[in-house]
Order: C-alpha cells, then sequence, then structure tokens
C-alpha cells in the first residue's frame, strides 16, 4: 500500500511538471538556406555595380545579411503575425485542430471589410505570384509511424486566405519546400519539415509593407520564465 501511494505521488508530480513545462501548443518550422557551390564573381562586374552610389550602399547592406539569409522573414496566421528569427525558425501558437498546414508564399495580401474596420478575410492581391503547399501529418498503421507528406495544391481560385493557411510574406521564386514523406511524431506541437530560401530575397519591400498592415495583425513576442538550471521560452500575445 505505501509504495502504491508513492507511485501515485511520483505520477501526479511528474503530470503537474510536464503540464507546466509544455504550455500552450505550437506551430514551429524552420527556415534553411538554400545549399548552393560557393561562386566567385569576376572583379570587374562587381566593380562595375559599385560604380554607382545607390548601387553601392545596396552592395554593402546585401554582403552584411547575406549571412542571416532566413532571418526577418514576415509570416502571418490567424491573425497572427511575426518574422523569422536569427536561426530562422518561425513560431506560432496552434489555433487549429487537425494535423493539416497550408502554407502560402506571395508578397501582397489585402484585407476584405465587412463593416468599419472590421475584417471579413485576407485575399491574396490580384496579379501577385502565389504557389501554395499542403502539409499534413498522416499515419502509417502497418508499421505504426507518422509523418508528414508535403505536396503543392492549387491557389485557391477566389484568392481567399483560409484560417488554415499560414502566409509566408516573400515571392515564392525565392523559396524551395521538398514535397514527399519526413518522418515526424504524434505531438500536439507542430513541428513542420524545413523549407528553404534561395539567396537573391530582398525583404526590404516586405518590411515597409508590413508597416501599413501590421496593426491587423496582433504581434507575437517571446518571455523568458527561469527555472532551476535552465530557461523556459514562453509565448506572449499582446
Amino acid at each position: 500500500m505505501k509504495n502504491k501511494k508513492l507511485f501515485l505521488f511520483v505520477a501526479m508530480v511528474i503530470s503537474l511538471l510536464h503540464s507546466t513545462l509544455v504550455g500552450d501548443q505550437i506551430i514551429t518550422f524552420f527556415m534553411r538556406p538554400f545549399p548552393t557551390t560557393t561562386e566567385f564573381k569576376k572583379p570587374n562586374r562587381t566593380l562595375q555595380k559599385i560604380k554607382k552610389p545607390q548601387k553601392l550602399s545596396q552592395y554593402i547592406l546585401r554582403a552584411m545579411v547575406k549571412k542571416y539569409i532566413p532571418s526577418g522573414i514576415f509570416c502571418t496566421y490567424k491573425g497572427y503575425v511575426t518574422a523569422s528569427d536569427l536561426n530562422g525558425q518561425v513560431i506560432f501558437p496552434r489555433r487549429h485542430k487537425d494535423p493539416i498546414i497550408n502554407l502560402l508564399i506571395t508578397n501582397k495580401i489585402v484585407p476584405i471589410f465587412m463593416l468599419g474596420n472590421t475584417i471579413h478575410h485576407w485575399e491574396i492581391e490580384e496579379k501577385t505570384p502565389a504557389k501554395m503547399y499542403q502539409v499534413e501529418r498522416k499515419l502509417d498503421r502497418s508499421a505504426g509511424a507518422y509523418f508528414w507528406e508535403v505536396q503543392p495544391v492549387p491557389v485557391p481560385q477566389n484568392r481567399i486566405i483560409t484560417e488554415n493557411i499560414i502566409v509566408i510574406l516573400a515571392k515564392p521564386k525565392y523559396f524551395y519546400i521538398p514535397t514527399g514523406i519526413s518522418m515526424t511524431t504524434n505531438n500536439p506541437q507542430l513541428r513542420l519539415p524545413d523549407i528553404y530560401v534561395r539567396p537573391g530575397i530582398c525583404k526590404e519591400p516586405t518590411a515597409l509593407y508590413m508597416l501599413t498592415i501590421k496593426n491587423f495583425f496582433q504581434t507575437i513576442t517571446f518571455k523568458y520564465k527561469k527555472e532551476t538550471a535552465k530557461y523556459q521560452q514562453l509565448i506572449h500575445l499582446r
């Protein structure tokens, strides 16, 4: 009897600790630099680029941020907006049940208003390039293993952005999303497969564009809680 009580006590403590550490469910994925071979440009070509003062400043700026290609890329989901961090990670609070996510890549979206400042939905701006991929978690019952299946899907003809869509605000030509399957686990925290960002992406126009629409979104920041011998990262919505 004494051992049984001890076992129940330990199980209860572990359960409480687990619920404290896990917190809210999230959706997260990493943007990685697209693997390329090193190419050495001819000196004469570089000199031609930097002869003009306006080109020189652009050349220096792009050289400074080249190391952090996957960082600073804005994404939206369910009324939230965030940007990939220096590691290329994007984190959103999970706000829908099914383990199916659509990734939409486009550089312009527009709000459709219902009454006053109430937004009914968002749409892809007319004549704006867009690509979409479906990421679905499935179960291989014979092997008892879970996996992600990624496949391209058509962009909605009505251009409406539905609730289970994560929008990556950039031009589609700068992204490579591997299709097929990759292994995962049956975890409520959705860790999507990595996606890849090609060199040459220009993030400055999108950053300026976000200034015009950021007031329609709730921003995500992070707080850090100190615990014994470690820090815990918490999502802070504001």
